[in-house]
């Protein structure tokens, strides 16, 4: 019964919440969901309303309109990041910096332009319902992990507590008879570095202190894997580049893209991006050397890469100015 009752959610339909006011935008929205095979399902900006149907419907993906509506988008991102909704914005044409601002804080998995095309639409769906499940599973992975790892901890502390209680009562019954054996001498040596290293491991870690304006950083190189990443990879450089980050005026930070073989637009955002950012570099990668995985493409980049910390980011990622010096 719990095999069946598994297997219906498995291939029960993803469901799309649109939130908007815009009849046209829902009337599309609606038809090319549903000739994905997607349900569809409608609501206004009424709080109560998308709390409602969060509760009872369990959307897998919420599209929200913000254009010409006078919305907390940043309340409502957060609402959907407590529930782990993926969410899509719905944006204007005509939208500007402070809205593109407001929307790269409130860290959506993507944002799409009206009006917006099915192909384009389906693809965003469909990468969105992708990356929000490895999400989810990585997580879930992570967390396991660390539930093991605290078990393994226990143990450890358990048996380390019980040899302690062992050889100190072996060296205090030698002292107390003063008849040691060589035994006992010898434990005496271990059993000291075991209380020191206990007594320093109850002390409060030093707290973590961040980087200020003036102090020698270390350089850093990022590195950003891309194929076919022609609708995020131009916001995720943009806001890598933004990051406060110098030494002496300088950025101290290097951006490294290795262009996977990519067959859109993406190598010519990254060439038109590289005229206004000093600090980003590109390699190329070109068939048949593209598409033989990660490990490959992490290795061209190392072979440019100068810094003394590596950090490899997403193509879709977004980060706040502050982040390298936390």
């Amino acid at each position: 019964m719990e095999d069946a009752k598994q297997n219906t959610q498995i291939m029960e339909r993803p469901k799309i919440l649109t939130i908007s006011t815009d009849e046209e935008t829902l009337g599309l929205v609606d038809e090319y969901v549903g000739n994905a095979d997607y349900k569809f399902i409608k609501s206004d900006f009424d709080t109560k309303n998308i709390k409602k149907i969060i509760k009872n419907q369990s959307p897998s993906l919420i599209l929200l309109d913000i254009d010409n509506s006078d919305i907390d988008i940043h309340r409502f991102s957060q609402y959907f990041e407590n529930y782990n909704i993926p969410f899509i914005f719905i944006v204007g044409v005509m939208f500007d910096d402070d809205i593109l601002e407001d929307i790269l804080e409130c860290s959506p998995y993507q944002f799409l332009i009206k009006e917006i095309e099915e192909d384009e639409l389906l693809r965003a769906i469909a990468v969105v319902l992708k990356k929000h499940k490895l999400n989810t599973i990585n997580v879930i992975e992570a967390k396991d992990k660390i539930r093991e790892k605290n078990v393994e901890l226990v143990v450890e502390k358990s048996n380390s507590v019980l040899l302690l209680f062992l050889c100190v009562s072996l060296i205090l019954m030698a002292l107390l008879t003063r008849n040691a054996t060589w035994l006992q001498w010898v434990l005496l040596i271990p059993t000291l570095a075991m209380i020191i290293n206990a007594i320093a491991s109850i002390k409060k870690q030093k707290e973590v202190e961040m980087i200020e304006d003036g102090d020698k950083l270390p350089f850093v190189s990022i590195f950003i894997p891309a194929h076919n990443e022609q609708y995020t990879i131009k916001s995720t450089v943009e806001s890598i580049a933004a990051m406060e980050y110098h030494y002496e005026g300088k950025p101290q930070y290097e951006i490294i893209v290795v262009n996977d073989g990519s067959s859109d637009s993406t190598g010519e955002i990254l060439h038109d991006l590289k005229k206004d950012i000093s600090n980003l570099k590109i390699v190329t990668r070109h068939p048949p050397r593209s598409g033989k995985g990660k490990g490959f493409v992490l290795n061209d980049a190392l072979t440019l890469s100068k810094g003394e910390v590596i950090g490899v980011f997403d193509a879709d990622t977004q980060v706040k100015t502050d982040y390298l010096k936390i």
